[in-house]
């Protein structure tokens, strides 16, 4: 979307844990089993308050990446955000 960003809700707290053969990703009280070679991706989305293109860049076409940003969204723990309001 542009201009907008993918938003760590405040009161959201994520983790992940694993490998890239096998990486969960810890999302207040729940978790998802991630597709292998997921491991960088779930270190850059816990390790980021906002996520934009530029960061989300090399998983863009992974579908699996694409669900698991899905499955943050459905729960809460991500928002887009307009960074120009804030």
């Amino acid at each position: 979307r542009g201009g907008h960003v993918l938003q760590r809700h405040a009161m959201s707290r994520l983790a992940w844990a694993g490998d890239d053969a096998e990486a969960t990703l810890f999302a207040d009280g729940r978790h998802r089993v991630l597709a292998p070679g997921l491991a960088d991706f779930a270190g850059r989305v816990c390790g980021r308050v906002h996520l934009d293109a530029v960061a989300l860049g090399p998983w863009l076409d992974d579908p699996d990446a694409l669900a698991a940003l899905r499955w943050l969204y459905e729960h809460g723990a991500l928002a887009w955000s307009d960074p120009d309001d804030e």
